[in-house]
């Protein structure tokens, strides 16, 4: 129950960081983002809980920032896209995201541990 609360966070800010981006400027329709939203918080979720704790901080946004622009630009290109400069768009929005939810998924669930290691790697 304890990664309950971290999942629907990090779906909800998906969501709307994904809408925001996708839907608003590049009108994606509701179910693609949704659909996008599900699959970048389960692959993002648990990769988050083995590369945070290991790596820090910033190597894991790099990560996420690769693993949200390779799975947005292949489902856009699935769609049909022709640009995918609006999955770049789309990951660093995430990245940013991502910054603050890290923040909040080490006091939760690591307790702050890896404060240390984000420190030493500047």
């Amino acid at each position: 129950m304890r990664h309950l609360t971290p999942l629907l966070m990090k779906f909800l800010m998906l969501t709307v960081l994904l809408y925001l981006v996708l839907g608003l400027y590049f009108d994606l329709r509701w179910g693609d983002i949704l659909f996008l939203s599900v699959t970048l918080t389960l692959v993002g979720y648990v990769t988050d809980l083995f590369i945070l704790p290991k790596v820090g901080n910033y190597l894991a946004i790099l990560s996420d920032l690769g693993i949200s622009y390779a799975i947005i630009a292949t489902y856009l290109t699935y769609l049909r896209f022709e640009n995918t400069t609006i999955a770049f768009y789309a990951a660093l929005a995430i990245g940013i995201g991502e910054w603050f939810f890290h923040k909040y998924i080490r006091k939760r669930l690591f307790n702050g541990e890896e404060e240390a290691m984000d420190q030493s790697t500047l």
